[in-house]
């Protein structure tokens, strides 16, 4: 392999040899489920709180429209191939810290790692794309979406534990 990707910083950190390629392949790949499954949690946490509120699941599911008309399918498959996206760097940056010889192995660790990384996806989420999105989601209080990012963190800092787990990192 050659070119620039093979010799940047990132190449560095995951390694060059085939087995760490390799791992961090499948790692990736696992990211992307532990994304969806975190997103979902995240989702039915959203749904448990507002449906008390008034809105059906249909209106909380569909507020992840990321642009023109909100709809429930897009918003579901929006929210989902996000969480997943999320998932993999998630799953990629424990892999990478580990490699650093950081040994993060513990639940509690990767717990309050994914509380962490909740808090910067919703800080991230202010920032830069709350103004993009559905007038429900602007208009959800934000200490809900603050929540609800944390929800996310720690079920994804829970299910990437487990998962690494039988990778024996």
């Amino acid at each position: 392999m050659t070119g620039s990707f093979q010799n940047g910083p990132f190449m560095n950190e995951i390694g060059t040899d085939t087995r760490s390629q390799a791992m961090a392949g499948d790692l990736a790949v696992d990211g992307i489920f532990t994304g969806i499954e975190a997103g979902i949690i995240m989702a039915a946490f959203l749904v448990v709180v507002l449906v008390g509120q008034d809105f059906s699941p249909a209106e909380v599911l569909s507020v992840f429209t990321l642009y023109g008309s909100p709809s429930l399918t897009s918003g579901i498959l929006a929210h989902l191939a996000v969480s997943s996206v999320y998932g993999i760097f998630f799953s990629l940056g424990i892999y990478v810290l580990n490699r650093r010889r950081l040994w993060i192995k513990t639940l509690f660790a990767f717990l309050l790692i994914g509380l962490a990384y909740g808090f910067l996806l919703w800080l991230a989420a202010e920032l830069l794309f709350l103004d993009l999105t559905t007038t429900l989601l602007i208009e959800m209080p934000p200490t809900l979406l603050v929540a609800a990012h944390l929800v996310y963190g720690l079920a994804l800092g829970s299910l990437v534990q487990r998962r690494q787990r039988s990778f024996h990192i």
